[in-house]
């Protein structure tokens, strides 16, 4: 009896003395939930390839683009290394990613020369040039090719020739 007294009394003062243990509790934002934890993975911050910068090292990104050139060879450092030159306009950066990853991603969703793609890695800094690193093998989807819109196609077809 006189430990748990002792227990109680000890917690009580410690309250009153360390008023900062109680504020250290997860707090609510404003819409009810609690803020995730550290553990859990970032919102990549959708940006333009033309966007990204120096500032943004280490930070996940997700960009939307079309694969210039794709490049596979043995790592120095590694098993085998997948270097893609991604392009939108006139801006491109390279992304890269290791066998381990490679070998995760579905044979229906590996890129090829001219596929378009959304990418979700993190940026940096390989010799002086930025470049994205893919973390996982779900940061790589193809894009499906947008279809034509219906008078675009009429359009296509009132032009065929046939006059």
């Amino acid at each position: 009896m006189k430990q748990a007294l002792a227990g109680l009394l000890l917690v009580i003062w410690l309250g009153a003395a360390l008023p900062g243990l109680v504020e250290a509790a997860p707090k609510k934002s404003h819409g009810g939930a609690t803020s995730a934890p550290a553990s859990q993975a970032a919102t990549p911050k959708k940006v333009h390839i033309s966007e990204i910068n120096r500032d943004m090292l280490n930070q996940l990104v997700s960009v939307r683009g079309s694969v210039a050139r794709m490049i596979e060879r043995p790592s120095k450092t590694r098993e085998q290394i997948t270097i893609i030159t991604l392009h939108e306009g006139e801006s491109t950066i390279e992304v890269v990613y290791w066998a381990d990853i490679a070998k995760k991603i579905p044979a229906d969703q590996k890129p090829a020369a001219t596929d378009n793609v959304r990418v979700v890695g993190k940026v940096n800094e390989y010799r002086g040039r930025l470049q994205i690193t893919l973390e996982s093998a779900d940061g790589i989807r193809k894009l499906k090719p947008k279809k034509a819109k219906p008078d675009e196609k009429a359009a296509g077809e009132k032009d065929s020739g046939r006059d």
